[in-house]
Parts: structure tokens; sequence; C-alpha cells
């Protein structure tokens, strides 16, 4: 219809009469009307099918996102947590998780300390809670310090220790990070004696990198 449209108008055009421009007039009138027509249901067709289009498009890229989360979510769950699973009896593995959360808490106050510049406290708190001469130590240590300071009657003593449960169910290697980490917590806390703040960071670093490496490498659960 358009076509003809403009064939119509591309023609020669006779001179005009009164006759002429009654009829052409509304003849040219009803060509355009129909063009007009023409190009908005072309239009509205576009316009249904862009939208059409979109609304697919759409729906394709939620549902790519959807798989991809899916097989992303999947693949996490094939390889969930390669961390060595280290076996603890019950009473021992609560002892352990509120061991670590104690030196979390003992960190903490330890940061809040530097902050105020009040390295004294930052030093007192490392030392009675988290260096090698604190309680929380104890399992760490090898075996052979153990033995020494402890009577002969007790090595066999039933029911064990938590000393005794931490050297025969703790990894080693597990075993040699903490004990890097509370050496760490001693030299730390004589550093921060010195008041040198870049030097209490660096040497409070060293003990929060034996933190990471320990729960980076090992899971109870």
């Amino acid at each position: 219809m358009l076509s003809a449209a403009v064939g119509l108008e591309g023609k020669r055009r006779a001179p005009a009469t009164e006759e002429s421009i009654m009829v052409s007039w509304p003849t040219r009138a009803a060509l355009g009307g129909a063009a007009i027509l023409a190009t908005a249901a072309l239009a509205s067709a576009g316009t249904s099918s862009h939208s059409g289009m979109h609304h697919q498009m759409q729906a394709g890229q939620s549902h790519g996102q959807g798989q991809a989360m899916s097989s992303h979510m999947s693949h996490d769950g094939a390889a969930k947590d390669a961390r060595e699973m280290v076996q603890f009896p019950p009473d021992m593995q609560t002892h352990f998780l509120g061991n670590m959360r104690d030196h979390l808490q003992t960190l903490n106050e330890i940061v809040d300390a530097l902050a105020r510049d009040d390295y004294a406290a930052a030093s007192k708190v490392a030392t009675e809670r988290l260096s090698l001469d604190s309680p929380s130590a104890a399992g760490c240590k090898p075996q052979s310090m153990h033995q020494a300071s402890r009577p002969p009657e007790n090595r066999s003593q039933k029911p064990m220790t938590m000393e005794d449960m931490m050297e025969t169910y703790m990894p080693e290697a597990m075993r040699g990070i903490g004990l890097s980490m509370h050496t760490a917590a001693s030299e730390f806390a004589k550093v921060a004696m010195t008041q040198d703040r870049a030097g209490a960071m660096t040497a409070l670093s060293h003990v929060t990198q034996n933190c990471v490496s320990c729960h980076s490498s090992y899971r109870l659960r």
C-alpha cells in the first residue's frame, strides 16, 4: 500500500480542475491515511516483535545466569572444602573451639589496646592469654616438654588430660602451627613494650599469619 501511494504521488499530475480537486483530495487523503495506518501497523508489529525478543532475551539471560549459578554452586559443592578434617573426641572439640574463640577475643583486645596506644595493656593480654607461657599453649608444646613438667605417676593417668588428647589427636603439623603462633605472641609481647607502633603491628601480623595458616589447612566439621 505504501508503494501504491508513492506511485500515485510520482505520476505526472494533470492541471487541476474543480472536479479533479474534489475527486483527488479524498482519494489522496484515503491513500495517505491508509499509508499512515500501514506504517503504524508495521511499527506496532515491530515493537511487539522487539518487545517479545527483548523478553525472550531477558528470560534467556536469567535462565543462563541461573544455570551458571547452579553450575557454580554445584562445582563449589563438589570441591566444597579441601581442608584436612581433624577428628577430635566431643569433649576435646568443645574445648578446642572455645580456645579458638578466646584467641579471637584476645586478638581483638590487643588491637583495641594498640589503637589507644596502650602498649602495656597489649603486652599484658598477649602474655597472659596467648604467649608460649599461657595456659592455652600447653597442648601445642612438644611432648617432651609435657613429660618434663609432669610427674611420672601422672603420665599414664586416666582420664586423659586435654594436653594428652591434643598430643594424641592433633596432627603434628597442626600443633607446629599452633606452637609457632604462641611463640610469635610471646615475641609480640616483648616488642609492644618498646612502644614502637610499626614494630608492634608487624609482630602482631606474625601471630595472625599463623592463625590464617591453621584455619586454611584444617577443619573440625
